[in-house]
């Protein structure tokens, strides 16, 4: 039986805590010396709570129940004030409130943000503690003030003195500020957090009131700046990055060291980001970011239309909201009002203040009319439910900019000069793969008129180039330029302009609203004047909004339509349930894209090393919407413990098998990760920084806080077992714990796992275990030997690399053996080749060879069936012959490019193709042309996993054209290996859904001198899927040539490459898709095996020889390919729960004990 022992574990005394106790929800038996089944299920926290206190050993569970205490007592406080209990997010909000948490309040109006605001305010202030409310007009202050007064607080209206709670706008804190100097507040509590997010001098105020150090935030301050810097200097100064670095680093530890007695600060909403450094500075202090717009559900039916707004109006009736195109001027909001009246509606502008909306809310007005800006009062400042029922959208939302402006970022020069028909592709990749940091440092310099050097130089050289082409080349326009995501045109100037989708969610969600429990419906008509940048508009929103299928205006059944509208405002409308969750993820690059798959995350600093993105992942489906916190566990949390524990931490006693795990540790020095509880690197004894208890310590914080917690580590073993890890770790502070698997990053996979969430798998965990347990004692035994042996650090050894170090090295000894000289002879692609023992003879025969003959003898056409997509092993062996680049930088592209979603899970023996992948290549080759191509295949059989396919029916130039577009999207640096990669994953899968193509086949006959050869080549293909896939084809001509001559050392005896090994690997099977590239290089690491420079083929050292040799001689049986296989074949039953983890263990353990007494004897 297997029994984790988990270092550091216990949720009570932080000491070692077996798996089975904290997987149950229990201290450490030292801490509580019973069972799981001696304890109630209901009440546990509390029952764990009072037995620790019984037995004198209660430490950090304090914590655990002390806050479910408070969130009982603050919920009843919650009923005594408002009547009601607190629903998901409202508790969700007091539980951070109660562990003094600064937070934002990532959810729209209606949704209880004010009301937990106030029981907040109203909890501090009957404790004696002080608040600060802010508002952003004088008639929000009075409100909040009225609500203050019925609950019969000590308030300040709007005025500055010393009550318990003041009320005011920022005009009125900012005039005052003064007399506010020298107080600290309990909490500052902040209805719209714009002015602090757009004013440095309000942000610096509202620092005061929080109690922050003058000295503290000045150092945030600067800490804001030594990062900007970093990214100029990691391009433009290289060498200076580690000193600017380590100032950094050494900044951070201050911070963290000072960051005591701060004020709470609760942000009930804001649209804007932060952008000043001293509002940004803000984030390294109270360990958020103010959020920005969230998408929840929507209730709307879009519409366009190109009737005039009279007829639109007349159809709907009261109740609008008339949204005009920024582009069209303030001055038509007057005549458009006029307009409207004249049918005998009662309009009103809404441009500032908040006069407007009382009239609106009272029925004094009927329709309002505002400009489409993202800041404007029209577009965000509304909010009734009740009378506002639709919204027309005067012309597409739109944004524009002056061309000359435009042409200053690299990425508008290159969109633009492709659609003018420039050339670009020479230096397009290294503008793609430019960071958004570097973008910027180009666009800066080129706004300054400043000139940079180095790589940056010269990208902004050839940018600025074609920026003078184009802007030549519009002089004379004289119509419109329409690119994917803009147009440009002429009008008092030349503009680019580009639809604003973010006004047109934000404005179209002001006609749904919650109210009475539900989502009214709502209506939003965009009476297009542009139909290019419609269409732009149309493709971004699609992308964005699930199900967003805009429909004609006039064909829209308005009498249902406007009764559904009407009822939801009565009965309350569409409802939906909304949970609070914690994702867990391995990567921190997959993190982000999955907070920004769903909208515009939250960013939660939970350490200087630890970070969250707060999102929302909305299920239309089931009607659920989840505010989500994603956290990275950046691998494993725990490895085996280095320390002196058992068997090279393993303890066997009796029939029980117990691994022990520790958590991770880097050394400030080599920066190896280890897994220790030591204090020092035993490598050069330097301190040890904690790598993965501040990411135990965020999500077990986060637990606490949330309805569910749902871990999403990726599906193959090694996930699973970080995954139980993670349980094991939270489920004392959560039981809600349940396991997501996706093969894709994307949001219909993860909202598909999230709706099949499941249980975590025992016998992968157990499988994982035994891999480790092997990797272990067979890699730290042989190391051993080796090091006693060779008398040096740097030797090590496994189960697996030992067979294909004995390949290679075999390999090399033919090699060597068979080494001679070879005359090569070239005529177009084709080659004669002749082996000879000395130079002298090869240099005769090559001296004397003038001239060779080629004639045809025949051509046969064959079918050449459509191959199957790829298999991680296949796309390693593909990679190395088309690109000869090696399995570890292939593994690390793969992996940038799943965490990105735009490929499925790489690791894979499966040839599977789901009805999901056929249909994006169905859409492709009818999209293209192709149609008469497809073939659709699955490939196989539904299973655990499938083939590595796109996962949208995007070509390579396609996702260049997105990077171009949005080149914010995606989380990682793209380069030409992406690019190259990608593409060849694509045509592969692309070919693996199409018809067979036809090969012809050619055979030639060649006299060289006295001799004659004959050679079959493949020279043509055409049909099927070499329309998009194609083998190598020779072009040979026939008749008499001069050839070209080449001379070179070789042997009749190949070395292999990688692409050899690994199918070696895969055929003997010895290798997994996880481990064929970590095999590799290991061996090179240790120095066994190199790479040859120019054909990248695999040579064993010296080193590796003697190295294999020893092995061999020594333990034969333990290295062996029958004994591995074996093993390996072992575990994976162990995986499908066939077979029993003591077994294998047992046998691991007799392999080791035979070698040692074979070479005792």
């Amino acid at each position: 039986m297997i029994s984790i022992t988990y270092q550091s574990g216990c949720p009570n005394c932080g000491g070692p805590i077996t798996g089975y106790r904290s997987y149950n929800g229990l201290p450490c038996e030292k801490c509580l010396p019973l069972s799981p089944n001696a304890l109630p299920e209901q009440s546990r926290t509390k029952a764990i709570y009072d037995l620790l206190v019984e037995f004198g050993n209660l430490k950090g569970f304090w914590r655990i129940n002390d806050i479910e205490e408070s969130v009982d007592t603050i919920n009843k406080f919650f009923v005594q004030i408002t009547g009601h209990k607190p629903w998901g997010l409202q508790t969700y909000w007091l539980k951070r409130y109660i562990q003094e948490e600064s937070f934002s309040m990532s959810a729209p109006t209606g949704l209880g943000k004010s009301t937990t605001i106030m029981v907040i305010t109203a909890h501090l202030a009957l404790q004696g503690k002080s608040v600060y409310y802010i508002t952003p007009t004088k008639s929000l202050a009075e409100q909040t003030c009225d609500k203050l007064k019925s609950m019969k607080l000590d308030y300040a209206c709007n005025a500055i003195d010393n009550s318990s709670v003041i009320v005011s706008t920022y005009q009125m804190l900012n005039r005052n500020f003064d007399k506010l100097e020298n107080r600290k507040f309990d909490l500052v509590a902040v209805d719209d957090a714009d002015a602090i997010i757009r004013s440095g001098k309000t942000a610096e105020r509202v620092v005061k009131l929080l109690g922050i150090p003058n000295e503290l935030f000045e150092n945030a301050v600067k800490l804001v700046k030594l990062k900007r810097l970093l990214s100029f200097y990691k391009v433009m100064k290289p060498d200076d990055v580690d000193a600017l670095q380590q100032k950094i680093d050494e900044l951070v530890v201050t911070i963290a060291k000072n960051k005591v007695d701060i004020s709470q600060l609760i942000i009930a909403s804001a649209t804007a980001r932060p952008k000043g450094i001293k509002q940004e500075a803000l984030k390294y202090l109270l360990g958020f970011e103010a959020s920005t717009i969230q998408f929840y559900m929507r209730n709307i039916v879009d519409a366009f239309t190109k009737i005039d707004l009279e007829s639109v109006i007349s159809k709907i009736g009261r109740g609008g909201l008339i949204l005009v195109s920024k582009d069209k001027g303030k001055t038509l909001l007057k005549q458009l009002r006029e307009r409207v009246e004249s049918l005998g509606y009662k309009a009103d502008l809404a441009v500032s203040g908040k006069k407007f909306m009382d009239k609106f809310s009272r029925g004094e007005t009927d329709m309002l009319i505002g400009t489409a800006s993202y800041y404007g009062v029209a577009v965000r400042g509304l909010d009734e439910p009740y009378r506002l029922r639709y919204v027309v959208f005067y012309g597409v939302p739109k944004n524009r900019i002056k061309l000359i402006d435009a042409v200053k970022n690299p990425l508008n020069s290159i969109k633009i000069g492709r659609v003018l028909g420039f050339k670009t592709d020479q230096w397009e990749n290294q503008v793609l793969s430019l960071s958004p940091q570097e973008m910027q440092i180009i666009k800066i310099a080129n706004i300054r008129g400043e000139k940079l050097s180095g790589k940056l130089g010269e990208i902004q050289e050839r940018s600025n180039n074609l920026a003078e082409q184009i802007l030549d080349y519009v002089k004379d326009l004289n119509r419109r330029i329409v690119g994917d995501s803009f147009i440009i045109y002429k009008e008092n100037g030349v503009f680019l302009a580009y639809p604003d989708m973010m006004t047109y969610i934000q404005g179209s969600g002001r006609s749904s609203r919650l109210f009475n429990g539900g989502l009214t419906k709502g209506l939003a008509i965009t009476i297009i004047d542009d139909d290019e940048l419609y269409k732009i508009l149309r493709k971004r929103l699609e992308y964005l909004i699930d199900a967003f299928t805009p429909v004609q205006f006039e064909e829209v059944n308005l009498p249902p339509l406007l009764e559904e509208m009407e009822k939801t405002r009565i009965d309350g409308g569409k409802k939906f349930d909304i949970k609070t969750s914690l994702l867990i993820v391995e990567s921190p690059t997959k993190a982000k894209t999955i907070a920004k798959m769903f909208g515009y995350p939250v960013k939660r600093m939970f350490s200087p090393t630890v970070m969250g993105y707060e999102t929302i992942i909305t299920d239309e489906s089931t009607m659920t919407s989840r505010l989500v916190t994603v956290i990275a566990t950046r691998g494993h949390l725990f490895d085996l413990t280095l320390d002196n524990i058992g068997e090279f931490g393993i303890e066997i006693e009796g029939e029980e098998i117990k691994p022990h795990y520790s958590p991770l540790n880097r050394c400030k020095s080599c920066g190896r990760i280890l897994s220790t509880n030591q204090e020092k690197c035993p490598y050069c004894n330097v301190e040890l920084i904690p790598h993965s208890t501040p990411i135990i310590d965020a999500i077990r914080k986060v637990s606490l806080e949330v309805d569910e917690v749902l871990i999403a580590t990726d599906p193959d073993v090694e996930g699973e077992k970080i995954a139980y890890d993670v349980a094991s770790m939270v489920i004392p502070y959560n039981k809600n714990v349940k396991r997501v698997k996706y093969h894709a990053v994307t949001k219909d996979e993860i909202l598909t796992a999230i709706r099949n969430a499941g249980s975590i798998s025992i016998p992968l965990v157990e499988s994982e275990v035994i891999r480790r347990i092997e990797d272990r004692w067979i890699g730290f035994y042989l190391s051993s030997m080796l090091k006693a042996h060779f008398s040096s650090q740097n030797h090590g050894a496994g189960r697996v690399q030992t067979p294909v170090l004995g390949w290679i090295t075999d390999y090399t000894k033919e090699y060597k053996s068979h080494l001679g000289w070879i005359a090569v002879l070239k005529v177009d692609d084709l080659r004669v080749e002749k082996f000879f023992r000395s130079k002298k003879e090869a240099e005769k025969y090559i001296n004397e060879i003038s001239e060779i003959s080629i004639s045809k003898i025949n051509e046969k056409v064959e079918v050449f069936s459509a191959p199957s997509p790829f298999t991680t092993d296949q796309l390693l062996m593909e990679a190395s012959v088309r690109y000869r680049f090696s399995p570890e930088l292939v593994m690390s592209v793969l992996q940038n490019l799943f965490e990105i979603g735009v490929i499925t899970y790489h690791r894979t023996d499966s040839t599977y193709v789901s009805p999901t992948g056929i249909g994006i290549a169905k859409t492709y080759l009818y999209q293209k042309g192709l149609g008469n191509f497809y073939s659709g295949r699955s490939w196989g059989h539904s299973g655990t996993h499938e083939a590595i396919r796109p996962t949208k029916s995007m070509d390579v130039e396609e996702l260049k054209n997105e990077i171009r577009s949005n080149p914010y999207r995606y989380s990682i640096k793209f380069s030409e290996i992406h690019f190259k990669i990608y593409d060849l994953i694509f045509r592969r899968f692309l070919a693996s859904q199409m018809t067979d193509a036809l090969l012809s086949i050619t055979k030639y006959e060649i006299d060289v001198g006295n001799e004659r050869f004959v050679q079959e080549l493949p020279t043509k293909m055409s049909g099927g899927f070499s329309a998009l896939y194609q083998l190598k084809l020779y072009n040979v001509s026939e008749g008499k040539f001069r050839p070209e001559k080449v001379l070179r050392r070789g042997s009749t005896f190949k070395l292999p490459n990688y692409a050899d090994v690994i199918h070696m690997m895969k055929n003997k099977n010895i290798g997994r898709p996880s481990t064929y590239s970590k095999t590799l290089q290991q061996l090179k690491r240790h120095g066994y095996v190199i790479e040859s420079k120019k054909n990248k083929m695999l040579v064993a050292t010296r080193r590796g020889m003697n190295v294999y040799t020893y092995l061999t001689e020594k333990f034969p049986d333990m290295i062996s390919e029958t004994r591995t296989a074996y093993l390996l074949k072992q575990m994976d039953l162990v995986a499908q729960g066939q077979l029993s983890p003591d077994v294998v263990v047992g046998e691991l353990r007799s392999d080791i004990r035979r070698s040692i007494s074979s070479i005792s004897s």
